[in-house]
């Protein structure tokens, strides 16, 4: 495939890049070579984040070589950055056509399908892209999203540390095995796991949230609640971290503190949170009625 997927430019079968040069005479560029040129140009674009622009590179690519794997796979990322899944699985299977082999490609297929919710589906194509090549990390890390919706926790935490024997820098990996380890109730080595992904990457608004919620969930909340300031810090929308910085505030006694923090809720959730928020409206003219009382 491409430089993209972690392999470089393929000479196109039988092309000598000498022929031309010998004899005097001006080379030809082949209607494969010119497919590969318009990918790397496509390339440039995916990341400088253009995906729109880059589809239409590919598209050109295509134009001249409509099996030129390189343009089937990039156009299918572009498409899957926009968030249309269904034309990115269809480019994943045209790839696949011409190269089926191709581990990276098999990964994408069952990504996507993992981001759709049909997590069997994502289950054996990821599969296929670990036999193929196991040391493929993305590919781990898909898996154990995966094996976690399907409610299988220990293998998804294996998953991970599959991944992190490959790379232990990664955050991203630090933070979906903190997440797995917290669903198994897990909070001690969660919190750790939390502490790697933030020594990676300080700015993860999630990272430092879900710390915050293991260390409340170890009953130490006056240790929890800086944490979600910083999750705060980096996104003053965060509703989730919102909330459980109330719920700590409130746990150590600290009522005006808390009934700010869900009165913050209450201003940034959306829509899909009005249950949430009607409960909440009213647990705090609860904590504002007793403490008026007091």
């Amino acid at each position: 495939m491409n430089s993209m997927f972690g392999r470089g430019p393929r000479r196109p079968t039988g092309q000598d890049s000498s022929k031309g040069r010998a004899s005097g005479q001006p080379a030809v560029e082949s209607p494969s070579k010119a497919a590969e040129v318009w990918c790397m140009k496509a390339e440039v674009l995916y990341r400088e984040g253009h995906p729109d622009d880059a589809i239409a590179l590919f598209d050109k690519a295509l134009e001249l070589n409509p099996r030129e794997v390189r343009a089937w796979a990039g156009k299918g990322l572009c498409l899957e950055t926009l968030g249309r899944h269904n034309e990115a699985l269809e480019c994943y299977n045209e790839a696949l056509v011409d190269d089926p082999q191709d581990a990276e490609v098999w990964y994408l297929l069952g990504d996507v399908f993992e981001k759709l919710g049909r997590h069997v589906e994502a289950l054996r194509h990821l599969d296929k892209a670990l036999e193929l090549d196991p040391c493929l990390v993305n590919a781990w890390i898909a898996e154990g999203l995966t094996r976690k919706a399907l409610g299988r926790l220990d293998e998804a935490a294996r998953c991970y540390d599959q991944a992190l024997k490959l790379d232990n820098h990664s955050p991203e990996v630090w933070y979906n095995k903190g997440n797995c380890l917290c669903a198994l109730s897990r909070f001690e080595e969660a919190l750790g796991c939390f502490n790697e992904a933030l020594v990676l990457d300080p700015n993860d608004a999630s990272a430092w949230n879900n710390k915050g919620v293991c260390l409340a969930a170890l009953g130490r909340h006056d240790e929890a609640v800086p944490c979600y300031n910083k999750a705060l810090e980096i996104d003053q929308s965060y509703t989730a971290a919102w909330r459980a910085k109330a719920v700590s505030q409130e746990r150590l006694g600290r009522i005006p503190d808390a009934v700010e923090a869900y009165r913050q809720f209450i201003t940034v959730a959306s829509a899909r949170d009005a249950v949430a928020v009607e409960r909440i409206e009213q647990h705090v003219k609860d904590l504002v009625s007793a403490q008026a009382a007091s």
